[in-house]
């Protein structure tokens, strides 16, 4: 852009130019040519694979300047090529130099250096490389390999590198060929750069490296001097001398060639000069300093009236009707040694004044004397035309300047403009020197010059263009929207463009919000996930959505237009008053309903309408979402019941939990009463039955603990298909003959963890339910298998069930079934359906809670009067079964003589377990809680045999308890009691193994 002001039409040649792009010489090919510095990466990476083979990794080097961050690109760029080697950069980005330099120390012998360059490291302070660069090659263990040729100087063993000299003696060589003629466009850029193998001869031989290995032609530096440089320094002095006086001699003889070229073109110049001085229509003139005329054409002749001969009395004073005006001339041009269109009144030689414009040039000879080269022009008519011109053009101008509408003309061939008004300006937001003058491209507004060629031709065609919709984009980033009219003109003696432009911004960004907001509403609209429709005022379909389609089957193109059959007979009234509803109140509506799909499956329905209403409020249609709540609320009454047993189980253990203490005391003292009593005493008869009737209420509550999930279980590893085979004679004999006993057990079932005596209770439970529903007979069926439960059937159940390996255990019977309406009260305790006095209502409850505490599931299937199924998923395990249970140990004697500490917070249960045991022989020691056990047990100094102590109690439980007496008593064995089985013996109703618990 700045060729001409810098240099003026001569040659240039570059070199060093990194990243050469072809578009930098666009329309200056014929006066640039150079070379491109091209780096020798890729090379030298190859020549060090090359020279080390066993190389492993590459350390490259550069530090954080923009030449750094370029030879890491170019480097890793060329690292795909290198598979099987590894980089490795340390880059003055992330690195200090100092920590840069300790990286040496890690490197390892299968390593090489490539130093690209080093001159500031990330503490952001410049380093010489006179530094920088021995350090690193002194630091370094392995070789170090560079870019640049300087970096010979520091112990780098080399590579392909550039070398300043090479590259400007390639560079002088080019300005030799244009000295001698050549033109600047025949030779070609040096693309290929002039990167050299070079290598240091020292680190050659410290790295014991051979010189047959290197590239043919490579450069070694500093090798050693050879015996006998005398002589030869001789040589090359008088080489030099000869060289020297040779180039002295061509180049007087080109000088003197070169002047007397110069001769006959300033003869050839001077003759053309002469012919066009001669010949032109302008009149032109010589004078000198006082004003004299030395010299004029035929033109000046012409225009003033003189003749030849009387040149030598003519004075511009006598020419010019101003002294003032002349006297302005002479100091214009005295200062500024020329004076361009300077306008004044001449007077021709008979007195008729004339508007003249002078152009003059003063030079100044060797003598001291100054001409003035002088071209005349006759403007008195063109200031006529002018000024009939002007007033014509004031009221144009006038229209033109002050139009609210933007206003410009442009020369019709180029679109150069010509001018514009100021709303021109204000629209696009430009300054006046900013676009006359220049072309339509230049200032931004054809970016597809066919697209104006074509435009062109139709306007050199019609003479004109009309309502033609163009936009453009402002420097402030704002899109301007115009509409273009044009026609064609002459203006300023050329063909233009007078054109007016009408800002339609603002309607055009309105138009394009609403089409966005039209396809964001629409995408909207698709996107939502619950079915809609938009009725029209007549109740006819005009848009459904995917989802609508999804949902209820039908598509667009099989209703647009009409009504949707989709609302059962029972919903029709209801649905008929809810839109009388929205068109009286205007409201949106809602309201849970049913409607149809395609197919004629009923779902569950949450229905809102929204009226469209036009500009004055009127409605325009409706718009209807159908929310499908079928799947929510089947889901609901699944957690209702889920919740509602929930509830009954932490009710029912919390009662059990505080019943069985109570139990507890009435059964201890009951037996220790029946102990004192006499055989025949009646009062015996009453105890026995006190006793009776707290076993029964004992063994509801373990069934309350096993519903609640309270009960404390001893889970294995067992298999489904050996616990059943072992209850098969025992089943077989509580179903009776009458019913049929089928198992089918899948070879290989996996084994699942559980309390086998839980097992066998859920087992029985449903077994007895089912013999019950077959009073005259039937078939019960047994099923196990593996099964995988995934999300799929967790979500169609609608529960959270953990997805993976479980085993399946289906109970069948062809019994009476069980009715819809109550099959979801199964499992409430104390719900049955049997005769009052022939059940408790806890066999299906216990069962539920077992199964839930084993971290198991359970559903019913059934219709009534065909038969029943209960299918029951626990999860499956890897580890094998366990084969033997613990023995049961046989007592045959409660009575002891040993000493036992009993600890019991609750005061009745304390004296009841204390009167028991000396009953049966026992030392007794007693505390009501920890902290007074600790105490008498440091008291006293015999032996205490066992510690029977309750699990909770204030201030110190019986775990900790039991902790510390072991710690001071070794052989100490304990009992651990109570009534809370989620205790610190008990985790989450699972007892820990090895542990006495009751």
């Amino acid at each position: 852009a700045y060729y001409e002001d810098l240099f003026n039409g001569v040659p240039v040649i570059f070199c060093g130019v990194n990243y050469f792009r072809d578009e930098m010489l666009e329309g200056l090919k014929d006066h640039f040519t150079g070379i491109v510095q091209i780096a020798g990466v890729q090379d030298t990476i190859e020549l060090i694979i090359s020279l080390h083979p066993k190389v492993r990794n590459i350390v490259v080097v550069h530090d954080g300047t923009l030449t750094g961050m370029g030879y890491r690109v170019q480097v890793k760029k060329v690292e795909k090529r290198f598979p099987k080697k590894r980089f490795v950069y340390l880059s003055g980005a992330v690195l200090t130099t100092d920590e840069m330099l300790n990286r040496f120390k890690d490197l390892s012998s299968d390593s090489v250096v490539l130093l690209c360059i080093w001159v500031k490291g990330k503490e952001g302070r410049y380093v010489s490389w006179d530094r920088t660069y021995p350090e690193i090659t002194a630091a370094s263990p392995v070789p170090v390999y560079g870019v640049v040729d300087y970096m010979l100087q520091y112990g780098v063993v080399g590579g392909k590198m550039n070398s300043a000299k090479i590259h400007g003696r390639a560079a002088s060589m080019m300005a030799v060929m244009i000295y001698r003629g050549k033109r600047v466009r025949d030779i070609p850029i040096n693309r290929k750069g002039t990167a050299t193998f070079m290598f240091d001869y020292r680190q050659l031989k410290r790295w014991d490296i051979s010189k047959k290995k290197l590239p043919e032609g490579s450069i070694i530096v500093n090798r050693p001097p050879p015996t006998y440089t005398f002589p030869k320094e001789w040589i090359w002095a008088s080489a030099g001398f000869i060289a020297i006086i040779s180039l002295f001699i061509i180049f007087l003889l080109i000088e003197r060639k070169n002047r007397l070229r110069s001769q006959r073109e300033l003869f050839e110049r001077e003759k053309r000069y002469r012919t066009l001085f001669e010949n032109s229509l302008d009149a032109i003139f010589l004078s000198d300093e006082d004003g004299n005329i030395i010299d004029a054409n035929d033109a000046w002749y012409k225009m003033f009236g003189y003749k030849k001969e009387e040149m030598e009395k003519v004075n511009l004073r006598a020419l010019c009707e101003s002294e003032e005006v002349l006297d302005r001339w002479k100091r214009e041009i005295s200062e500024a040694g020329f004076v361009k269109d300077y306008e004044c009144k001449a007077i021709r030689k008979d007195g008729m004044r004339m508007e003249v414009v002078i152009n003059s040039v003063a030079t100044k000879y060797s003598e001291g004397r100054t001409i003035f080269q002088n071209i005349l022009r006759d403007i008195t008519e063109q200031h006529r035309l002018l000024n009939a011109l002007r007033k014509s053009e004031e009221k144009f101008s006038k229209a033109f300047r002050s139009s609210p509408e933007p206003i410009c003309i442009c020369t019709l061939e180029k679109g150069i403009f010509m001018e514009a008004n100021d709303a021109f300006f204000d629209l696009f937001k430009l300054k006046r020197d900013e676009v006359i003058g220049k072309d339509l491209v230049e200032v931004g507004f054809w970016a597809n010059l066919e697209e104006r060629t074509s435009t062109i031709k139709k306007i050199q065609k019609d003479g004109r263009i009309i309502n033609y919709e163009r936009s453009y984009k402002r420097r402030d980033g704002k899109t301007i929207f115009y509409i273009w009219s044009a026609e064609q003109i002459e203006f300023e003696g050329k063909i233009c463009l007078i054109s007016i432009l009408k800002d339609v911004t603002e309607r055009i960004e309105k138009e394009i919000v609403l089409r966005r907001s039209e396809q964001r509403i629409r995408a909207v609209f698709q996107a939502i996930p619950d079915p809609m429709v938009v009725y029209n005022i007549e109740g006819k379909v005009e848009y459904l959505n995917h989802a609508f389609e999804s949902v209820f089957g039908w598509k667009i193109e099989e209703l647009k237009g009409d009504r949707i059959p989709f609302v059962p007979d029972d919903q029709v009234e209801i649905t008929g008053q809810k839109i009388e509803e929205i068109f009286r109140t205007k409201r949106p509506i809602r309201m849970e309903t049913q409607r149809l799909t395609k197919d004629g499956r009923a779902l569950d329905i949450e229905l809102s309408a929204s009226l469209v209403l036009d500009e004055y409020g009127n409605p325009t249609g409706m718009v209807v979402n159908l929310r499908d709540i079928t799947e929510r609320k089947r889901l609901e009454a699944q957690l209702l019941q889920a919740q509602k047993m929930e509830a009954i189980g932490r009710l029912t253990g919390s009662i059990a939990h505080d019943f069985n203490n109570i139990l507890t005391s009435i059964m201890g003292f009951s037996e220790l009463s029946l102990l004192k009593l006499p055989q025949d005493s009646p009062i015996g008869g009453y105890l026995k039955g006190i006793l009776d009737s707290s076993k029964k209420a004992s063994t509801l509550i373990r069934q309350l603990l096993a519903f609640s999930r309270k009960e404390v279980i001893q889970p294995i590893n067992l298999n489904l298909n050996s616990i059943i085979k072992g209850m098969e004679g025992m089943l077989k004999r509580v179903l009776g003959e009458d019913i049929e006993f089928v198992t089918y057990f899948e070879k290989g079932v996996k084994n699942v963890r559980l309390d086998p005596s839980q097992l066998e209770q859920v087992i029985m439970n449903l077994c007895v339910n089912a013999r019950d529903a077959m009073p005259g007979g039937g078939r019960l069926t047994i099923e196990t298998c593996n099964v995988i439960l995934d999300e799929r059937y967790a979500k169609t159940h609608g529960v959270e069930i953990p997805t993976g390996p479980y085993v399946m255990m289906a109970i069948t019977d062809t019994g009476s079934g069980i009715d819809e309406d109550i099959k979801d009260k199964i499992f409430d305790p104390f719900f049955t359906t049997k005769p009052k006095g022939t059940g408790t209502g806890l066999g299906l409850s216990t069962v539920y809670g077992i199964v839930k505490q084993n971290n198991g599931y359970i559903w019913c299937y059934s219709e009534k009067g065909k038969g029943a199924t209960f299918k029951i998923y626990f999860p499956a395990v890897e580890e094998a079964e366990d084969k033997e249970r613990e023995a049961s140990i046989l007592i045959k004697d409660l009575r002891g003589t040993e000493t036992l500490l009993v600890v019991e917070d609750d005061d009745m249960l304390r004296e009841m377990m204390i009167d028991y045991l000396e009953n049966h022989g026992y030392k007794v020691v007693s505390a009501r809680d920890g902290i007074e056990a600790l105490k008498i047990s440091s008291e006293i100094g015999e032996k205490i045999d066992l510690l029977v102590t309750d699990v909770i109690m204030p201030q110190l439980g019986g775990k900790e308890l039991y902790d510390r007496l072991k710690a001071e008593r070794p052989a100490l064995k304990c009992i651990f009691i109570s009534g809370y089985p989620e205790n610190a013996i008990v985790k989450h109703g699972v007892l820990s193994p090895g542990i006495n618990f009751l």
